[in-house]
């Protein structure tokens, strides 16, 4: 089952707002199901580090407002992905998906942007395999 348009821009409408919290299954995933969105942290003094919508909104604005199309276009990185990181990625976004926080089982939204914008070397990192559609994902257990 797909989420709906609405759902994602009232999530992220509620955490602009309160700028804390998260909105369960506010993303979906063909292959891999909801995700959730997580306000979380950032501190431009430390570009590299931070993590969830904050971070995206204040250093990835441009993948904001069309967040949920952009994860449901993307492709699992099978080469890339390990026990505790999805990564997604397509010619134009790439984003990753912890499968963990706080050393509980979720599904939630780590980061994500436009590979040309972020100017570093995450084009080398995206090998995307041959269509896996009839292939059952491991992550759809989580």
């Amino acid at each position: 089952m797909e989420i709906s348009l609405t759902y994602y821009k009232a999530a992220l409408a509620y955490l602009k707002e309160k700028q804390c919290g998260e909105a369960k299954a506010a993303l979906w995933h063909p292959e891999i199901g909801y995700i959730d969105l997580i306000w979380g942290d950032y501190n431009p003094e430390k570009p590299n580090k931070g993590w969830g919508l904050k971070k995206i909104i204040e250093k990835h604005p441009e993948v904001v407002e069309n967040l949920d199309e952009i994860i449901k276009s993307l492709k699992i990185d099978y080469k890339s992905s390990d026990s505790r990181k999805i990564r997604l990625c397509n010619e134009t976004y790439y984003a990753v998906v912890s499968k963990e926080f706080c050393g509980n089982k979720k599904l939630w939204l780590l980061t994500a942007y436009e590979i040309e914008k972020a100017g570093d070397e995450t084009s080398k990192l995206c090998g995307l395999p041959a269509s896996t559609s009839n292939k059952p994902t491991p992550y759809q257990s989580i």
